[in-house]
């Protein structure tokens, strides 16, 4: 399981993100991944009611499959 949290005014205004899953080894040149990760980022530039305003506030979710091959 592996998470952050940041942002705090430097990139964005707050971001965290969460990883967590299962690593099977096969043998040793061989290994499989099954995770499930979160991102979320709150951005905003510009002043609110003005034409120049972006905000970006989003939550990205979904299921990872990885594969590593060792030789």
């Amino acid at each position: 399981m592996q998470s952050d949290i940041g942002g705090f005014g430097v990139s964005s205004d707050f971001s965290w993100n969460a990883m967590a899953g299962i690593l099977w080894d096969y043998s040793d040149s061989f290994s499989a991944a099954l995770l499930y990760r979160a991102l979320s980022v709150d951005y905003e530039r510009g002043r609110e009611r003005t034409p120049n305003r972006f905000a970006y506030k989003t939550i990205t979710q979904g299921p990872i499959l990885g594969f590593v091959f060792r030789f």
